[in-house]
């Protein structure tokens, strides 16, 4: 590719680089920011572990002098974090730039999934569709797997459509198992993201068990590498962190998943954004549909693969967290996300191209706001930190620390 050709395809995108600048804005928290590891134990647990280990080799969390193995599986701290604190320096803070970068790159998976079904609008619309879910852009700003496994299903999911439109070679649906593995490794649900791709390859008319065998066996190694885990830091594959550190309800299945639990996680759904995302999906359908014109006809095909792998992938994910005992929003990021990029894609066709130059006003108009908003409303004293920062400040170095 020479440089004509290249500046020629970096102009036609633009309106990605614009996105994922904004993306960076919003997203943005700085590492001291960070190190106030507001999720508790969670984001605790992966930094330290991940610090642990680049220290003293051993995976481990220090509890009243003693070392104790984290509630939560290496994999997150060891291929995110740990690069991160060997680079940059073992703020746990640093622990955010990897997470930020994928964050990023979540919205630039967005854009693309929207460019192929609709063109330029349903880009810029999934995209800034994506951004603006509030869990999306509250949880990019800590240390935890959500953010991260979302946008690996996003990639997942542009992968997937390249597979549907006629890509059916070996390598995509290894690389699709690669994804798959690498988000079930950071939460074991996502492996809800193998069925839409298992379902591809069995709609193959040729080479379809090595298709299937080629997808499943990274899965099966991330499975197996999880059940050695166990087995050599809890003494058996079937019991994990959970089981250690919080045996009640974690032994008793009753109290983990109950159909009692599903009315509040329901009524907690019904206040986010996905039934308006739900609502705008199927009226612009139903709108493009009317007109019945070349946009519906090349639209319905990759419309209908992204629903599908919506359906397959974040509907798993978010009825498994319907009946587990502990509700957040952050578990529905999948369902949350993908339904964003649906929504922006639909209302893409209906825009279509003939207001293509509104875009040049509009992005700028968002990264003004991003900006205005970012230091317009500055962010709460991370007082974990600061205490943390006090307390080695003003007490000996072998001193024994009791806090509550």
């Amino acid at each position: 590719m020479n440089l004509f050709a290249l500046r020629s395809r970096l102009l036609d995108n633009w309106s990605l680089w614009a996105l994922l600048l904004i993306a960076v804005v919003w997203l943005y928290q700085s590492p001291y920011q960070a190190s106030n590891l507001d999720v508790i134990p969670d984001s605790v647990e992966y930094s330290v572990g991940a610090l642990q280990l680049l220290d003293t080799g051993r995976y481990e969390i220090i509890v009243q002098g003693r070392a104790l193995p984290p509630r939560y599986p290496p994999w997150f701290s060891v291929t995110v974090l740990l690069p991160a604190y060997w680079l940059l320096g073992e703020n746990p803070g640093n622990g955010i730039v990897p997470v930020t970068v994928l964050s990023v790159a979540g919205i630039g998976f967005a854009w693309a999934i929207g460019r192929r079904i609709s063109s330029t609008a349903g880009a810029v619309l999934s995209a800034l569709a994506v951004l603006a879910v509030p869990t999306y852009s509250t949880w990019a700003t800590k240390v935890m797997t959500d953010v991260p496994c979302a946008a690996l299903m996003l990639a997942a999911c542009l992968l997937y459509l390249r597979l549907r439109s006629g890509a059916h070679s070996t390598a995509s649906f290894f690389l699709a198992g690669v994804l798959v593995a690498l988000a079930t490794l950071f939460r074991p649900v996502f492996a809800a993201m193998v069925l839409p791709f298992l379902l591809a390859a069995l709609l193959k008319r040729e080479a379809r068990f090595r298709s299937a065998i080629v997808l499943l066996f990274p899965l099966f190694v991330a499975a197996g590498a999880t059940l050695f885990y166990n087995a050599s830091t809890f003494g058996t594959p079937t019991r994990n962190g959970y089981h250690f550190w919080t045996a009640v309800p974690s032994d008793y299945p009753a109290l983990t998943f109950s159909l009692a639990y599903a009315p509040p996680t329901l009524r907690g759904l019904l206040f986010t954004a996905l039934p308006f995302f739900i609502v705008i999906s199927i009226a612009a359908w139903l709108l493009v549909r009317a007109r019945m014109n070349e946009t519906y006809a090349a639209a319905r095909r990759p419309l209908l693969d992204l629903t599908i792998f919506v359906v397959l992938t974040a509907v798993p994910i978010s009825l498994f967290h319907v009946f587990y005992f502990f509700s957040n929003d952050r578990f529905h990021l999948a369902l949350l996300s993908g339904m964003a990029v649906l929504a922006g894609s639909a209302v893409g066709l209906l825009v279509g191209e003939r207001f293509a130059g509104i875009w040049k006003l509009v992005l700028p108009a968002v990264l003004l706001l991003a900006f205005l908003g970012r230091f317009t409303a500055p962010e709460p004293p991370p007082n974990r930190r600061i205490a943390a920062d006090r307390v080695r400040e003003f007490t000996p170095t072998d001193a024994i620390v009791i806090s509550r």
